[in-house]
């Protein structure tokens, strides 16, 4: 598989336009950096952009899917060596978070044994109270990730190692345009938690 021309694969699910990963990618041209979204025409400028030669900004080790993770391609199954989801929402959101069943070994699925996965979200009742109530949204806190939410995961193969919450320079880093929209004028808790995928 194309894959095998690199020394790790990086599955990165819900994610946006990919301007995010074309930068991660850029950096790290040892690595080959897949996105998943469902939405086609956000990814559109990313997609164009990676495809040109690389003198013009063209990158070979960045690819765009469109899919979902309630069913992820069957040609990744087994591929990842790490998995992220940056500031999912929606029912992406509600499968990381609460976590749905299904979806989580959706993603798990893409995992090699051992790998490693990272979630990064946000959410408070103040801002979205109503997608909160919409989707039966647990309260966040360090507490919840450490607690009920790492033994849900663990019933589904993945191991919580580290939760912190990040501050707003942390979330700054991280250079999506959502994220530029969660902290623009609003303080906000923030939340990212690590681990790995059970062998």
């Amino acid at each position: 598989m194309y894959a095998s021309a690199y020394r790790a694969l990086t599955v990165d699910i819900g994610t946006g336009d990919g301007k995010r990963l074309y930068r991660v990618a850029k950096s790290d041209p040892d690595t080959l950096y897949i996105g998943i979204d469902p939405v086609k025409e956000n990814m559109l400028d990313t997609v164009k952009k990676s495809a040109k030669k690389p003198e013009k900004g063209g990158l070979k080790n960045l690819l765009l899917v469109i899919g979902a993770v309630e069913a992820l391609p069957e040609e990744l199954h087994g591929m990842a060596d790490s998995v992220t989801v940056y500031f999912p929402w929606g029912s992406l959101l509600e499968s990381v978070v609460k976590p749905i069943p299904e979806s989580m070994l959706q993603i798990r699925s893409v995992a090699k044994p051992g790998a490693a996965f990272t979630i990064i979200t946000t959410y408070q009742s103040i801002y979205e109270g109503a997608e909160i109530e919409k989707r039966g949204l647990p309260e966040l806190s360090t507490g919840f990730f450490e607690n009920e939410h790492a033994a849900a995961l663990k019933e589904l193969g993945f191991s919580t190692k580290v939760v912190r919450e990040l501050t707003a320079e942390d979330v700054q880093e991280i250079g999506t345009q959502w994220a530029k929209r969660l902290i623009s004028g609003r303080s906000r808790q923030y939340f990212s938690v690590t681990g790995t995928v059970s062998a």
